[in-house]
């Protein structure tokens, strides 16, 4: 990876992190998590952030996307973000953000959230 793409990618693991992104040990890709409670528990998001294309592409990039299941759809599907090498430094921080907010937007939509807010708790285990 060149160093323009080294350093956005950088910037976005900071801004992430800064917006109580936990790192994931032991990732195969790039990423942060968040942990949410829920309605039924707790339930994990999941930010990636990689190069797409190849640094030989004319115009390679950082992709930003997120994964958070619920009813049986992963409710970011349409929440991405890109970051080209040309993107400005300063201008990461306010990208990263405002992917953030629609991310914080989708998982407080769900279902299970709306019912957490509205003072439903998961059951506990049952005891053996």
């Amino acid at each position: 990876m060149n160093k323009e793409l080294m350093q956005r990618q950088a910037c976005v693991a900071q801004v992430l992190v800064q917006n109580d992104w936990q790192q994931r040990p032991n990732s195969r890709q790039d990423g942060v998590s968040k942990d949410y409670m829920t309605a039924v528990g707790r339930k994990t998001a999941i930010v990636n952030f990689f190069l797409v294309g190849s640094e030989t592409n004319p115009d390679p990039k950082i992709w930003i996307c997120g994964t958070y299941e619920s009813e049986s759809r992963n409710v970011l599907e349409s929440s991405n973000a890109y970051v080209r090498p040309s993107t400005p430094l300063e201008e990461i921080p306010e990208m990263v953000e405002r992917f953030l907010a629609s991310v914080e937007k989708a998982i407080a939509e769900t279902y299970a959230m709306r019912l957490y807010r509205l003072g439903v708790r998961p059951r506990p285990a049952a005891k053996p």
